[in-house]
């Protein structure tokens, strides 16, 4: 079997796996990237593109240094990737500004501007996106149009970051099936650029990528790469997926009847669908193209997941950032340890965790958080807590709608970040009440992304094979406490309620 290499370009670090599945070897690697996505205001979210470039040829340099990988040994790569994240370039694909995040939601009146001139209900049959948001591309390339003219006058191409280090590799400017969907400007049923929104918009077919099927085969490393990268010239460039498509790959949903969950920056639930596109248009739900060609991806989602948690522990964690560095350990680990020692429910507070806007169910760019219900009681322990309960009534409340649309949850598979932490996992399991079943390989992005890469080069026969692979194993199972049943009732409610008065008024 081939060595091959998964890249999963997250918002906040850069991670890889490798693995051979015929001797069982598997390394992970990550480093977070050195330049912040803080732009000149504090909504907008911006990073260079030459960032990921750069950090990319980094943790290749590191796997070598510091792990011994004979990086010419590397067949196949793959890329797992933050949807939205995109930059327009000039006519040598430099880029002429840095990127606009896939959180950013600056673009409220662009939002409001394509709702007029074409409609959530159009939207949603071309996209599988239920209603327009700020952190579409093609909206935050409307507010490009409008707010920095000049900037858009000189772009000759619009990429995502695959996209861009694709070109980077391989000389060749493509996107995959599942990024293009992810755009607002790809119609999903005909598998096309949607007319209507690029002539809105002002650009032609030929400053997009061209789009490839998840695991069709890009290009060989070039030589000017591979000089760069220490990769060889013989290794293999494999179009990649969105990261939450990836890392469903990584966790075995690539065939129906299982539902993921993942706690990364951002949070995505998914369930692997098949049949007809219609059906699925019909559940309001977010419908994507799979990884598995022929198969659909449901997949409710928010921006606001372990970036809640990462917000107030930058803000009000420096005690326990400083003992984390004595103790070397994560300062995530020492932050949750103080909310394990409060009750569940956090004693009446409660968060909406709408940092950068509320994404499905609610889906309301407007909304932001919102502390409800502190006491003179309350400690900072109280408030992790309740950050982290608020991510799992996310959870819940998308169940609840998969639920609506005839879905199967039972139960859940966890990954990303979120799931290293028994008692999130813990308090899912009580709001939800159902089991959570978290994988051996929490960073399933880059394990989907490396399977991806065995795809392209026919190391698996297929996607639904990869779901019996040597490296998709099971941890630990979390079940329900019955005892918990009926405060997170209460407080699942509530946190409904409170929502729905505030809704308009944020």
């Amino acid at each position: 079997m081939p060595l091959l290499l998964g890249i999963d370009l997250g918002s906040s670090a850069l991670k890889c796996t490798l693995i051979d599945e015929a001797s069982g070897f598997i390394l992970t690697e990550g480093l977070t990237y050195t330049e912040s996505w803080i732009g000149d205001q504090p909504d907008h979210l911006e990073r260079n593109m030459d960032t990921y470039w750069e950090a990319l040829k980094t943790l290749l340099a590191t796997l070598s240094s510091e792990n011994g990988v004979d990086l010419k040994r590397i067949d196949a790569i793959s890329f797992s990737v933050q949807g939205e994240t995109f930059a327009p370039l000039d006519e040598n694909f430099n880029p002429v500004r840095k990127t606009i995040q896939a959180h950013d939601v600056r673009a409220t009146e662009e939002t409001e501007i394509l709702r007029e001139q074409i409609g959530d209900q159009l939207m949603y049959q071309v996209t599988g996106q239920p209603s327009f948001d700020a952190y579409w591309p093609a909206v935050k390339m409307l507010w490009i149009k409008r707010h920095q003219p000049e900037v858009y006058a000189k772009a000759r191409y619009f990429a995502m970051t695959e996209d861009y280090l694709a070109y980077k590799l391989t000389g060749r400017f493509v996107t995959d099936i599942t990024i293009a969907g992810d755009s607002y400007y790809y119609d999903i049923r005909i598998k096309d650029w949607f007319d209507p929104m690029l002539a809105y918009l002002g650009i032609n077919r030929d400053m997009l990528p061209e789009v490839l099927e998840t695991g069709a085969v890009i290009g060989n490393v070039s030589n000017q790469a591979a000089q760069q990268t220490g990769l060889s010239e013989h290794a293999v460039v494999v179009a990649g997926a969105m990261d939450q498509m990836a890392g469903a790959v990584g966790a075995g949903n690539s065939v129906p009847g299982i539902v993921t969950e993942s706690t990364g920056t951002a949070l995505a639930l998914g369930a692997t669908g098949s049949g007809n596109l219609d059906k699925y248009l019909k559940t309001g739900l977010p419908v994507y193209y799979h990884a598995a060609v022929g198969n659909w991806f449901l997949m409710p989602w928010s921006a606001n997941g372990g970036l809640v948690l990462e917000w107030f522990t930058n803000q009000f964690g420096a005690e326990e950032s400083i003992k984390a560095a004595e103790k070397n350990c994560s300062v995530f680990e020492l932050m949750t340890a103080q909310a394990a020692e409060i009750i569940p429910g956090s004693e009446g507070l409660l968060l909406l965790p709408h940092l950068v806007g509320a994404a499905f169910p609610e889906m309301d760019s407007s909304a932001r958080g919102v502390f409800f219900g502190i006491n003179a009681g309350h400690t900072k322990a109280h408030f992790i807590r309740a950050v982290m309960e608020s991510i799992a009534y996310q959870i819940r409340a998308n169940i609840e709608k998969m639920r609506d649309a005839g879905i199967a949850a039972d139960c859940l598979r966890s990954a990303g970040g979120g799931s290293k932490s028994p008692l999130w996992n813990q308090i899912k399991a009580d709001v939800c009440a159902i089991p959570v079943t978290t994988m051996d390989i929490p960073d399933t992005a880059s394990l989907g992304a490396a399977l991806i890469a065995g795809v392209g080069i026919g190391a698996y026969p297929s996607f639904e094979s990869t779901c019996t692979s040597r490296f998709i194993k099971f941890k630990d199972t979390y079940n329900p406490d019955p005892a918990n049943r009926a405060i997170y009732e209460t407080g699942f409610r509530k946190y409904q309620e409170i929502y729905q008065a505030l809704k308009g008024h944020f």
